[in-house]
């Protein structure tokens, strides 16, 4: 883009907004991630192997989902690389959903579990708002 062009195109506030939601997400999922490696731990103590990787497939998974996550955010925040702020928030999806695809395949049926509803919606909103600021993109 030229620098004209550059100051011709109005900022708004969602492109920021939606780098904060993505921003707060991923430390809620680093949080859980540490969590889950405290479960493992546990496990591993009561000698339980399949319970302690089961749970620390978990724990690395949400924090290779917070790290896409951050970045995303961080991107949307200073208004570059549209294509991969908006792939961070479409990533804030996966961990809400993660529970209910795994509870659908336990009891077979697909129940969604409220629990995880404004998680979802966090992504949801970030998804949408970068989504519309797309032309404030570089």
């Amino acid at each position: 883009m030229y620098k004209n062009q550059e100051e011709t195109i109005k900022k708004t506030w969602k492109p920021t907004a939606a780098g904060i939601l993505d921003i707060i997400y991923s430390i809620i999922c680093g949080i859980f991630s540490v969590g889950f490696l405290g479960v493992a731990s546990c496990a591993s103590n009561l000698g339980d192997t399949s319970s302690s990787t089961f749970f620390e497939v978990i724990a690395v998974v949400l924090l290779a989902i917070a790290f896409l996550v951050c970045a995303g955010g961080i991107l949307a925040i200073k208004r570059r690389r549209w294509s991969l702020a908006l792939t961070g928030s479409i990533a804030a999806l996966v961990p809400s959903l993660l529970p209910t695809l795994l509870l659908s395949m336990v009891y077979m049926q697909f129940t969604f579990t409220a629990r995880f509803l404004p998680y979802s919606l966090v992504g949801i909103a970030a998804i949408i708002l970068i989504a519309l600021s797309k032309k404030e993109f570089v």
